[in-house]
């Protein structure tokens, strides 16, 4: 028989999934949510109940930021990638083309053209 997850590791991944939302003032690993909590822990709970990192968990975050930018915005695609917290392009771009199989760009061609 499965046990219930505890309600505080829904908690702990509440306030990260809370504290992403302020991107890309959050750039990094939140500093005062690493440090209420062990990394560890962190990374125990996350893979248990997400089955993915923190990190995956905040990139997933900044990649879906990226499309709705790439998809409603003109600007460019080094600004999304700054904006949504990337520090490295090449990073980012690599990300980009594992969730969606496509470059930013053609992202953006792709989605702009569906949208008449």
């Amino acid at each position: 028989m499965k046990s219930k997850p505890a309600r505080g590791d829904f908690c702990v991944i509440e306030a990260l999934f809370n504290r992403t939302k302020k991107l890309p003032e959050h750039r990094q690993f939140p500093v005062c949510l690493s440090a209420a909590f062990p990394l560890s822990y962190l990374c125990r709970i996350f893979k248990k109940h997400l089955n993915k990192t923190p990190t995956e968990f905040i990139n997933d975050i900044r990649i879906a930021n990226a499309k709705l930018a790439l998809e409603y915005t003109n600007r460019s695609i080094l600004q999304i990638c700054e904006e949504v917290g990337f520090d490295n392009t090449s990073h980012f771009y690599h990300l980009f083309k594992k969730d969606t199989g496509l470059s930013p760009k053609a992202f953006r061609e792709l989605s702009s053209g569906s949208q008449y």
